[in-house]
């Protein structure tokens, strides 16, 4: 359907739950509208069912703070056959009073990882929030993190992705599954609502804020 469109939760597990912080939630109005999208691969020739469901567990208590959604994507992917590369990393702004308490990495087939560090900016190494020397592309592990990490003016995500490309092509960034992506999406509190980044070469843009980058996620809702 076409109209403005925010994202509530990203999920790449079988079985996943979005449990927010005591006192946190997402404001939902009347009568409004959700919408449900999967994204399927079906390698094999004969046809496969794919489903799935989501449940919405509400509470009558005001919450003292609302959630939101940030999400993190760099397009420079250039992934040579047979050998390991490095894509990144990447530093991108967090708002200043962010707390951010998950997070969860994302590519395609040939990932073997996703880091992601709270940093002051790209030269800085910053602190862990997310690595896992099994990470699975498959079934990436949402991570819940217990204290919620505070961000302040300046601070941001430091993140990046390795790959080993074992087909016979070189590999891009792209929205094909025979593509890669190199992705995060973190949920935090109290929002001011939604921000998207975007890195390729020298550029950086965030919306709200880059009109450029803006009209671009407009279209794509309309598209959808």
């Amino acid at each position: 359907a076409s109209g403005e469109s925010l994202p509530l939760m990203i999920s790449q597990l079988g079985d996943e739950t979005l449990a927010f912080p005591d006192g946190v939630a997402y404001p939902v109005e009347a009568m409004q509208m959700v919408r449900l999208e999967m994204h399927a691969f079906n390698p094999s020739s004969e046809t496969a069912r794919a489903e799935a469901s989501v449940e919405f567990v509400g509470t009558d208590e005001p919450p003292d703070a609302l959630a939101g959604l940030l999400f993190y994507w760099t397009l420079d992917i250039y992934l040579v056959p047979g050998v390991d590369t490095v894509v990144g990393p990447v530093w991108m702004p967090v708002d200043a009073g962010a707390q951010v308490f998950a997070i969860t990495g994302h590519t395609h087939r040939w990932g073997t990882g996703v880091t992601v560090a709270k940093s002051s900016g790209a030269t800085d190494e910053g602190v862990s929030l997310y690595e896992h020397a099994d990470f699975d592309w498959e079934e990436p592990p949402t991570d819940w993190l217990e204290p919620h990490v505070a961000f302040a003016d300046g601070e941001g995500f430091r993140f990046g992705c390795t790959y080993r490309n074992d087909g016979e092509d070189i590999v891009e960034f792209g929205l094909s599954a025979e593509d890669e992506m190199c992705f995060l999406w973190a949920y935090y509190y109290p929002a001011t609502g939604e921000r998207v980044c975007l890195q390729t070469g020298d550029y950086v843009g965030c919306c709200p804020g880059d009109d450029l980058l803006c009209d671009i996620i407009a279209d794509q809702d309309a598209y959808q």
